[in-house]
């Protein structure tokens, strides 16, 4: 038995060459086929229905886990404040110091915004 968590699984694209390890390849009419018993589902089938036809039929331990959205609430006049402060300490930082603005897509500078404020 092996387990899988099908949100770790990704989106499928039947012009990518990558899907080769997932036991699914496509029909002429954009449909998933599972290899190991033929069984075909369309691109817009959810995750709910592989993972009951999966848990049935191939006897396999697949769990649903629903993605964690972080709810929050919207920010009072102090930490309005308290951001403009942020951004503004951020921009001088970029542009001050001359720091290119790529740097801002690495993990390691959204990590850090994240931990700042958790909606960044």
């Amino acid at each position: 038995m092996s387990n899988i968590d099908l949100y770790d699984i990704g989106s499928y694209d039947p012009k990518s060459s990558d899907h080769d390890s997932t036991n699914a390849s496509t029909s002429q009419t954009s449909n998933i086929v599972y290899n190991e018993c033929s069984q075909e589902y369309s691109i817009k089938t959810s995750t709910g229905v592989l993972a009951k036809h999966l848990n049935k039929k191939h006897n396999r331990n697949i769990t649903l886990k629903p993605r964690r959205f972080l709810v929050q609430k919207p920010y009072s006049k102090d930490d309005n404040t308290c951001i403009e402060e942020c951004k503004s300490s951020i921009l001088d930082f970029f542009v001050g110091d001359q720091i290119p603005f790529n740097t801002a897509e690495s993990r390691w500078f959204r990590k850090m915004t994240s931990t700042l404020d958790l909606r960044y």
